[in-house]
């Protein structure tokens, strides 16, 4: 027995350049989100990389991690300690 093609929508594009995903998050209308995450050094203020990621915590974690890195090679600054938001304390960011 053969099952019938099923048509399914398509998602709109987004046009921009940052990572984006199709999002329902404030139970409206749905639209496109990213995050901006920072690494800021806050003994001076200084905000040493940033970093577009799609709006969800995985995607977080590794955008932490890739300014650690890249603010470590540009740099040659590794921060001791980090400070942050729930995602940023998960497991995969604390190796």
């Amino acid at each position: 027995m053969t099952r019938p093609l099923v048509r399914r929508a398509t998602l709109p594009q987004s046009s921009c350049r940052r990572p984006t995903q199709w999002t329902n998050a404030l139970r409206g209308s749905a639209f496109f989100a990213y995050a901006d995450n920072y690494l800021i050094d806050v003994k001076f203020g200084i905000i040493m990389d940033v970093e577009a990621s799609r709006a969800i915590r995985q995607a977080e974690v590794g955008a932490s991690q890739t300014m650690i890195e890249r603010t470590e090679a540009c740099f040659g600054i590794k921060p001791a300690w980090l400070a942050g938001d729930t995602a940023y304390g998960s497991a995969p960011n604390l190796d």
